[in-house]
Formats: C-alpha cells, sequence, structure tokens
C-alpha cells in the first residue's frame, strides 16, 4: 500500500462525516437566510404599496383640482362650453360611425 498524506485522505471523507453540529448550524445559516430574504421581500412590498397610495392621492388630488378648472370654465363661459362639449360629442359619434362600418 502506498502512503498517502494525512490530510488528502482525511479531508476527503470530511463532508461526508459532518457532525450533528455542523448540519444544525448549516440548518440554521439557511433559516436565518430564509428570514434575510421574507423579511426583505416584506420591506420591498411594503415599500411599493407606499409609493402606490402616495401617486394614488396625488392623482386624485390632480383629478379634483381638474374638476374644480372644469367647472369654474363652465360658470364663466357656459356657451363656450356647451359648444365645445358638442363638438367633442360630434367628433366622438362619427368615431364610433366609423368604427361600426369598419367591422361589416
Amino acid at each position: 500500500m502506498e502512503n498517502y498524506p494525512e490530510s488528502e485522505t482525511s479531508g476527503s471523507s470530511q463532508p461526508i462525516n459532518q457532525t450533528a453540529e455542523e448540519k444544525a448550524n448549516a440548518a440554521e445559516l439557511a433559516r436565518q437566510a430564509a428570514r434575510q430574504v421574507i423579511d426583505s421581500g416584506k420591506e420591498y412590498a411594503q415599500n411599493a404599496v407606499n409609493a402606490a397610495g402616495k401617486k394614488l392621492t396625488a392623482a386624485k388630488e390632480q383629478m379634483g383640482r381638474a374638476a374644480e378648472q372644469g367647472t369654474h370654465y363652465v360658470s364663466e363661459q357656459p356657451g363656450r362650453a356647451v359648444a365645445i362639449a358638442a363638438a367633442g360629442g360630434v367628433i366622438l359619434g362619427a368615431l364610433l360611425m366609423s368604427a361600426m362600418r369598419g367591422r361589416r
């Protein structure tokens, strides 16, 4: 039999013969990593929800201002507002009629 250095023979069987303590440590490290991933995901989701809420609030405020400006314009220029609405209706009607003819 040949003589092999001790580090080669004992080093190759080390992963197979892990102790229970080493396995428990590896399992704990895996649990900690999983907790970090979960916590990170929760934080990301919460940040996304918060950002969406802020954008929704800003959009609601902008819509409110636009409605207020539209109401003010109609009260200041009622004839012009009716003419604009009528023109918009005619254009929308023409587009719908054109689309319906195209389907036949």
